[in-house]
């Protein structure tokens, strides 16, 4: 995943939201590094004024003559009716997907096997996967699920990814900064998840994380060249105030952006 956080917008100096020409930019850096096909975790509904959509609509096109699969997610319930995805961005004819996220007692367990259908008429006579398993059916074409309206279990993995480990900080409980870098041993694990559960909770994802920040500084990372090639890539937020998060069983609040990659 290629996460915006806060330590993004302040080494750049850039306000939220940004521009469509500075999601344009993380996208062509994406694209550099010949990903297996890239996933917008971002919702473009709003009809805003932004005179550098252009840079965004141009860069979808390079990702199509490159041959890349670029995905973008559709709204779900807009209150005044808007369109799921800004015209101007639905009309270079991007796969738009449904985003929606399942939680059951407030926690993220389950991922639908079914969604959304855009770019149809009669959506609701349509039968369509959720997003995770629509990109693994356009990827590797062996998915065989007949099951509509069906369920998946999600297995979150509990060790975060040594990359993250290398340079990522999340806010514990109470606020504070802490590395990913310290590791609880196997055996320290089975105890406190049997007599503290809270204990063993780490908001470090399992999921891989590229700085976006180390994308648009353009720096020769081997650690951001492993993750990104060849790999799918989610590019969404972490950020203080959004309300796109879940609770998950193992790292506690999470962006739902991580629920839609440890489903895929």
């Amino acid at each position: 995943a290629a996460i915006i956080d806060e330590e993004t917008l302040h080494t750049t100096n850039m306000p939220w939201p940004w521009t469509y020409g500075k999601h344009a930019q993380v996208l062509d850096a994406l694209l550099a590094y010949h990903p297996k096909a890239v996933v917008v975790d971002f919702l473009f509904v709003d009809n805003r004024p932004d005179d550098t959509l252009p840079d965004l609509i141009a860069e979808i096109q390079r990702y199509k003559k490159a041959g890349v699969p670029l995905y973008f997610e559709g709204g779900i319930d807009l209150p005044f009716g808007e369109n799921p995805l800004r015209p101007e961005i639905a009309a270079t004819g991007v796969p738009i997907l449904d985003p929606s996220i399942l939680v059951y007692q407030g926690v993220a367990r389950q991922y639908p096997i079914n969604g959304r259908c855009y770019r149809t008429k009669t959506p609701e006579n349509q039968d369509c996967y959720s997003l995770a398993l629509q990109v693994y059916q356009d990827l590797f074409h062996n998915l065989k699920l007949d099951t509509r309206d069906g369920l998946m279990e999600i297995v979150w993995g509990t060790k975060t990814d040594p990359t993250n480990a290398k340079w990522m900080r999340v806010k514990d409980g109470d606020g504070n900064l802490q590395s990913c870098n310290t590791e609880t041993d196997f055996f320290r694990r089975i105890y406190l998840a049997f007599f503290d559960t809270s204990a063993v909770v780490s908001s470090c994802p399992y999921t891989g994380v590229i700085p976006v920040q180390s994308l648009i500084q353009g720096a020769d990372d081997t650690d951001v060249t492993n993750l990104a090639t060849n790999r799918v890539i989610f590019y969404g937020a972490s950020l203080q105030g959004a309300q796109d998060k879940s609770f998950t069983p193992v790292n506690g609040l999470l962006p739902n952006v991580f629920v839609h990659a440890m489903a895929l």
